[in-house]
């Protein structure tokens, strides 16, 4: 890598990473200071686009076509495997992650399942359109190529997820009492940073998918799947989502990826499919 495309690189890739921040943010700061009018969804549901319109942004301050960019992220003919992946693979982990929990006393629900199954097709919908999906552009479709150009798969990872999880903190600042209420006491922390770690640790499995089949659109089918199987398949009452059951869900969920990473990295040799 000469030093020219070195320096376009690394300034390509900060912009982005300035760009998303700053719009993502900005939108988010609208949803808190708009509480509680018809404002607020506008900037929560806005500001998860922001590393998609940073992407567009900087691709066409590089001289490349923004449309050429955006119709390379949708392949789909890949081996059939990596489909029951992408759609079967957060459904394994949130039941897993129940069974666990349940395990440790926590409670679970089994009665409602059937309408659980029911209910997941239009929230995986809703949610990877406009729920996480559509982030998947700008991280998997822009800043992880852009990244893998110069460090190792792993390192590459670890750089976007952390981040990707920075990225998040104003959602997770405002979690307990929705946005313009910022929690931050003892436990709250620990439920902070176990996210935090959880976010980051996601991103190899989505290293892996991207490396072994090229397509963004798989790394959106996954993050809608994640989204929708947390919130279908966690096999838990509702309203025990809250306090020490909540903090136990996460521990487990966390370290359940944290293992399933582990393995992957492994198995990968640290290659993560590359």
């Amino acid at each position: 890598m000469t030093a020219e495309h070195r320096h376009s690189f690394n300034k390509g890739v900060i912009v982005f990473f300035a760009l998303a921040f700053a719009i993502s943010w900005g939108f988010w700061g609208l949803a808190i200071v708009a509480k509680d009018t018809a404002l607020a969804p506008v900037g929560f549901y806005g500001g998860g686009f922001g590393p998609f319109l940073a992407a567009l942004v900087v691709t066409w301050l590089s001289g490349r076509s923004p449309w050429g960019w955006f119709r390379s992220l949708w392949t789909w003919r890949v081996p059939f495997r990596f489909w029951v992946f992408t759609f079967g693979f957060p459904i394994l982990l949130a039941l897993l992650a129940s069974a666990i929990h349940g395990l440790f006393g926590g409670e679970i629900v089994l009665r409602d399942i059937g309408a659980r199954m029911v209910s997941w097709a239009p929230v995986f919908a809703a949610v990877t359109l406009i729920g996480g999906g559509n982030e998947e552009p700008g991280w998997r479709g822009f800043a992880l190529p852009a990244l893998q150009e110069r460090l190792s798969p792993f390192t590459a990872t670890l750089v976007l997820g952390v981040v990707w999880a920075l990225w998040h903190l104003p959602l997770i600042g405002v979690r307990g009492g929705g946005f313009g209420a910022f929690w931050m006491s003892g436990p709250e922390l620990l439920a902070a940073g176990l996210t935090l770690l959880s976010i980051t640790t996601h991103a190899f499995w989505y290293t892996w998918l991207y490396n072994r089949t090229g397509s963004v659109l798989l790394c959106i089918l996954l993050h809608g799947g994640y989204n929708a199987a947390n919130a279908r398949f966690v096999l838990v009452p509702e309203d025990s989502l809250h306090g020490a059951d909540e903090r136990q869900l996460l521990l487990v969920m966390t370290g359940l990826l944290v293992a399933s990473v582990a393995l992957l990295l492994v198995f990968t040799r640290g290659r993560l499919g590359r």
